[in-house]
């Protein structure tokens, strides 16, 4: 034992002698040794406390040591006793969760440790069981059970709702010099250590790791962890090892959440949903209810919410399983959610490979066709008979066919990879498809007929000004979508930073389009008015 009864009794005499003296009659360690909320750096005893030295015990408090120094350029730090203590008074003052407000010590004058101590409270250590051994004991009653599980709900709602941030990540005693405002960028940053960990490892996580990095740049192009607004107090790593209730002595539904361990270690601002409570199969419908009563957001309203759950649980049970390998003290026994995942994600690099062989051909193709069917020297102007204003026509029809094609090209990309789920990505490809026909049909005719009615200029600009409208529509609709992809693509995955360029690329050729389109319209439309004015083509003219 790292503190003995003697120095306890230091600090109890530091700490409250102004009140009441009161003498430590006994002290026992925390044994949480399969909590999650567990570190090597630090250990937490409950003293029990007497009015009198030979007294019985009838207050509890409890001390939270630093026993080894913290390790501050470590990968994965824990938060220091400091932020213990700031954590807590915000609980304690936002929230009716029963955890008082500590006293903190960092001079090592009493003791050689820096400490955190709770004031005392009525409660004999003896008559007190944490919530995860009544239930392993089988102490609790069916009602008492469902109590507790919606004061627990009530607990996390009160946290979640009343104890919240302007900014995402691990806790600081001040703000960061560069907050993050965006919970995807400070989940993937918090995640990807973690599973490079477990990879070079050698952990098994359920699922190689390739595949899970392939999973993982799929969420983040979907923007999957971006729907958290407000960063809220998340405990993380607090379970029902960390909780304490009075022992059950009867039947009465009613069971008191007698104290919390006092240990943060691992508590952030970020989304509610990562909370441990929240483990897949709970939470509860017990649970749901309370945190609803306690302030709490809905939890699961949508399917992407429940996708967004099971890469929380990744990011829990790699962490867990880091520790394991570290301290050898946490013994994981959640179920493994990478055997939930559906490999059904289409494989977007072999099929835009098959897509481009595809181009190819029918290029070569057309260019073979003309070399057979036609001398070297023949001209489209000798063979179609434009006229100048003509080939202009058809220069402008061609350009805007290729420039739909590449819209084509990198919208199919982009919805291969986000499986055409989203309305933004869906839009381009279904106006270029549509566009393509429209255009195929219109140049075929004016290649074959000499006197075709969609050669006009009033048929012409009457479809061009509906199309440009069409692509102005979904064009400001998709880019507002589109916002959020950064300019500068990340350099982490392969998978994503291809995705984001082809983004990028389609942001920019979908305005082209549309400028070429209502360039066409209006240009046309001036050429016939002039016309007209001047008597030389009639308003409904023959084919340009």
């Amino acid at each position: 034992m790292t503190i003995t009864v003697e120095e306890a009794q230091k600090v109890i005499v530091k700490t409250f002698s102004k009140s009441q003296l009161w003498h430590v009659v006994g002290i026992s360690e925390v044994e949480n040794i399969d909590s999650y909320s567990r570190t090597r750096i630090h250990t937490t005893y409950i003293l029990d406390l007497a009015s009198s030295a030979d007294g019985t015990s009838t207050h509890t408090s409890f001390i939270t040591i630093l026993t080894a120094a913290e390790n501050l350029t470590s990968a994965f730090p824990s938060n220091s006793l400091h932020i213990f203590a700031q954590l807590i008074t915000m609980i304690h003052k936002g929230t009716s969760v029963p955890i008082p407000e500590p006293i903190l010590d960092t001079t090592l004058s009493v003791i050689s440790y820096p400490y955190l101590l709770t004031p005392p409270q009525p409660l004999r250590s003896n008559s007190i069981i944490t919530i995860s051994a009544a239930r392993s004991q089988n102490l609790l009653t069916a009602p008492q059970e469902a109590f507790i599980d919606r004061t627990l709900g009530q607990f996390l709602g009160q946290l979640h709702s009343g104890v919240q941030n302007d900014w995402f990540g691990p806790p600081s005693i001040s703000q960061p010099v560069e907050p993050s405002y965006s919970w995807q960028d400070t989940f993937v940053a918090l995640l990807e250590p973690l599973l490079e960990y477990a990879h070079d490892s050698d952990i098994d996580l359920g699922a190689p790791y390739k595949d899970i990095q392939t999973y993982l740049a799929r969420a983040i192009a979907a923007f999957l962890f971006e729907d958290v607004e407000v960063p809220s107090l998340i405990w993380f790593t607090g379970s029902e090892d960390d909780i304490y209730i009075t022992r059950p002595r009867d039947t009465s539904p009613s069971i008191q959440i007698a104290a919390i361990v006092p240990t943060l270690a691992h508590s952030l601002w970020g989304d509610p949903l990562l909370e441990t409570f929240f483990l897949p199969p709970a939470p509860s419908e017990v649970v749901k209810e309370g945190y609803a009563d306690g302030g709490g957001n809905p939890l699961l309203v949508f399917a992407r919410q429940k996708t967004k759950r099971l890469w929380r649980l990744e990011e829990t049970e790699t962490y867990s399983r880091r520790v394991d390998i570290r301290d050898c003290i946490i013994n994981v026994q959640q179920p493994r959610c990478w055997r939930q995942l559906v490999y059904s994600s289409f494989e977007w690099i072999i099929d835009n490979l098959r897509f481009d062989q595809a181009a190819f051909a029918v290029r070569c193709a057309s260019i073979s066709f003309f070399q057979i069917n036609f001398p070297s020297n023949t001209s489209l102007s000798m063979m179609f008979g434009f006229s100048s204003v003509g080939k202009k026509k058809v220069g402008a029809h061609v350009a805007l066919y290729w420039v739909n094609i590449v819209v084509l090209a990198l919208s199919a990309r982009v919805n291969l990879f986000q499986e055409f789920f989203f309305a933004a990505d869906l839009f381009p490809l279904g106006l270029s498809i549509t566009t393509m026909v429209i255009l195929s049909v219109m140049l075929a005719l004016d290649f074959i007929c000499k006197n075709s009615y969609t050669g006009r200029p009033q048929f012409e600009i009457g479809v061009f000004a509906v199309l440009s409208i069409f692509w102005l529509s979904f064009n400001a609709f998709s880019t507002s979508r589109w916002r959020h992809v950064p300019m500068a693509c990340p350099t982490g995955s392969d998978d994503i930073k291809t995705w984001c360029q082809d983004v990028q690329a389609l942001k920019a050729f979908v305005w082209i389009e549309w400028l070429i389109f209502s360039l066409t319209a209006y240009i046309t439309l001036r050429l016939m008015v002039v016309d007209t004015n001047d008597g030389s083509c009639p308003l409904a003219g023959p084919p340009i």
